[in-house]
């Protein structure tokens, strides 16, 4: 159900109408990573309708994402389209929020080159993911205020950039192929963690190769591994030294990881002496390298 509610405010050289609409249970996957503006990580008491006004008083703000579980709010300053709204996989719990304004934002974008390594911006060391996943249905309210004009805020034009809100990474390559990573960790039992990636991309891949390194800090072994992927695509091993348990999917020779196949999900369980969710996991790193339908390497690396 969509609730409206637009007011006018006269403010000297300035009259502003800002519509807003919230999409419930959706995640956004923005065209380019120069569109994102920053996290608005310094709110006080974070919830939805504080990341909403975070993007309306955000003069170059039209996107923001609130993630529920770790109270974090991406802005952006990409336009909401439908193509870059979808429902989220896995135990991802997300709102997007459009922001429309009568005085029009800066949503250009400055041309910048190709993607070699993408890194978490940020991650929270001792998150675990565990709530279960929201509906896919969507729903929309909308409200309306004013803003006047002197804030600013500036982009960064970088070649890449990924967004880590605890153990959701929402990423993206300026490649001709864009991917979105989800990594997470689930105690399922007080001596036994599993580590989980689902990652969509937006075209197929080749010579793909998926890397867990998990530290032994705590006598960890090896229990088993799986993937999503299509029979006769891939192969997987694990190694198991003094210092690490190492898990790897690959492709086979001359195999292609199909688009139609998305989304995909690689998954490493291991016991150990911890006290359940007590284990830090911000010490296990992943790292995915890949070829893009461009034949340009692209590699994506962030911890659990």
């Amino acid at each position: 159900m969509l609730y409206l509610f637009i007011s006018y405010f006269f403010i000297p050289l300035v009259h502003a109408v800002i519509v807003t609409q919230v999409h419930r249970s959706r995640i956004f996957y923005p065209a380019s990573s120069c569109f994102f503006l920053r996290n608005a990580s310094s709110m006080v008491n974070p919830s939805i309708q504080s990341c909403t006004w975070e993007c309306i008083y955000e003069n170059n703000c039209c996107t923001a994402v609130y993630d529920y579980d770790h109270k974090v709010c991406s802005l952006f300053s990409e336009t909401c389209s439908l193509n870059s709204i979808q429902a989220p996989s896995g135990n991802v719990r997300a709102s997007v929020i459009c922001c429309r304004r009568s005085y029009g934002a800066k949503t250009a974008c400055p041309s910048i080159g190709a993607t070699t390594v993408l890194t978490p911006a940020s991650t929270s060391s001792r998150s675990t993911s565990t709530s279960p996943s929201t509906s896919s249905r969507s729903t929309s309210t909308s409200t309306s205020t004013s803003a006047s004009s002197g804030s600013t805020s500036t982009s960064t034009s970088t070649s890449s950039i990924a967004i880590s809100t605890g153990t959701s990474l929402i990423s993206t390559s300026t490649t001709c192929t864009s991917c979105v990573i989800v990594p997470s960790h689930q105690n399922s039992a007080s001596n036994y963690q599993v580590e989980h990636i689902n990652f969509n991309c937006t075209s197929s891949l080749s010579n793909f190769t998926l890397v867990y390194v998990v530290k032994r800090s705590n006598n960890e072994t090896y229990a088993q591994q799986y993937a999503t992927f299509w029979s006769g695509i891939t192969n997987m091993t694990a190694v198991q030294t003094a210092s690490a348990v190492t898990y790897v999917w690959y492709t086979l020779p001359d195999a292609i990881i199909n688009f139609a196949g998305f989304p995909y999900a690689a998954e490493a369980q291991f016991h150990h002496d911890s006290n359940g969710p007590s284990r830090y996991t911000g010490d296990d790193t992943w790292s995915m390298t890949f070829q893009s339908v461009c034949s340009d390497w692209v590699n994506y690396t962030g911890t659990f």
